[in-house]
């Protein structure tokens, strides 16, 4: 069977809609209130920045950029990942110049993390040090579990 993850419901944030006809209802606005982590290194170990995500999150944006001070910026792969193969992985080209980049994503649909502490990493791929960079998560606590998948 396939696992897949599900929305807790009690961790999302309703508004009150009122239709034309009277009748109100809730709609879900959001996942959850945010939680964030973040990091800004200048010359990152092994051009890598990682940040701790907590298992059964959800993660709703993602930013990261980077910009070069003697070196040539090439891209910045942004990669969520815990065991087994990448949750999510995307890369985003340098300027022309190759001086900065800048990756930002926000999920339509808050992406699940599983039922493991997970990381985000942004790998800077570049030629020559240093630069500086920089990761900023944001993610809801407890707002997904695993499911089994009906064959």
């Amino acid at each position: 069977m396939d696992k897949g993850c599900k929305i807790n419901i009690e961790q999302t944030i309703t508004k009150p809609t009122v239709p034309p006809n009277g009748n109100g209802n809730n709609q879900i606005c959001c996942p959850c209130i945010a939680r964030s982590v973040s990091s800004i290194e200048l010359e990152p170990e092994g051009g890598t920045i990682a940040v701790p995500i907590p298992a059964n999150a959800c993660i709703t944006q993602i930013f990261a950029s980077a910009e070069t001070i003697q070196a040539q910026l090439l891209y910045i792969e942004v990669e969520v990942r815990n065991i087994g193969p990448s949750l999510y992985l995307h890369r985003i080209p340098a300027n022309t110049e190759g001086t900065f980049a800048v990756f930002e994503v926000t999920f339509s649909h808050p992406l699940c993390v599983g039922d493991i502490d997970s990381a985000v990493r942004a790998n800077f791929i570049r030629l020559g040090d240093p630069f500086n960079g920089s990761l900023s998560v944001l993610y809801c606590e407890n707002c997904c579990q695993q499911t089994e998948a009906n064959g």
